[in-house]
């Protein structure tokens, strides 16, 4: 057999840790606005607890040029149209804000200065269940997934309801193959290494 090019410097596959389902304290690491999706999306990580820096901790596991954080939240701007699910959009985008500022003694959201960078370093509670996915090899898995936000007194107090695992539709015209990647969700690095 011939050396492998790489081989001494080459990593190891480690054990897999899987972000349990529950409430954590979180913490906005990085903000951005993308004007494509008309979303504001958030790089989030557990602030506190035995997970605290979870996700940080998986990016900087990652080697190669495609490193992802793994945790992103996205709240897509109203159009102000009045459909339904505009008016979805703002409760959720209210919910957000709101907990932000039950979270963070002093903040206060001004809805005449819209600016999504105000959210960085800011805290607020997260309700993470279960995705299942399908990868571009066709196998599924499960991903903790931020599905709801509160404040985190909520989450300190334990009086929430966790939401139903998200999976895969089998059959049916919802039936779609999921690849893993979502629109914007690979940020490059930036400094100090959080992304974009």
């Amino acid at each position: 057999m011939r050396a492998i090019k790489g081989y001494a410097e080459a990593t190891t596959y480690g054990d897999f840790r899987q972000l349990p389902r529950g409430g954590y304290i979180c913490k906005v690491v990085n903000s951005k606005y993308d004007e494509k999706y008309d979303a504001v999306i958030l790089a989030v990580d557990i602030a506190a607890g035995e997970y605290a820096g979870f996700y940080k901790d998986d990016y900087n596991a990652q080697s190669g040029e495609n490193r992802k954080w793994h945790c992103q939240y996205w709240l897509n701007v109203p159009k102000g149209d009045g459909t339904q699910k505009d008016d979805w959009l703002l409760k959720k985008f209210k919910t957000f804000t709101t907990s932000l500022e039950e979270s963070n003694e002093g903040y206060t959201f001004d809805p005449d200065y819209w600016d999504e960078q105000e959210f960085k370093g800011k805290l607020f509670g997260g309700l993470f269940n279960y995705r299942e996915f399908e990868t571009s090899a066709g196998i599924n898995g499960m991903t903790a997934n931020l599905a709801a936000v509160r404040s985190t007194e909520t989450i300190k107090t334990g009086k929430y309801q966790l939401p139903k695992d998200k999976m895969l539709p089998t059959t049916g015209t919802g039936f779609i193959s999921y690849t893993g990647t979502e629109p914007a969700d690979n940020f490059s690095a930036a400094e100090d290494d959080i992304p974009f």
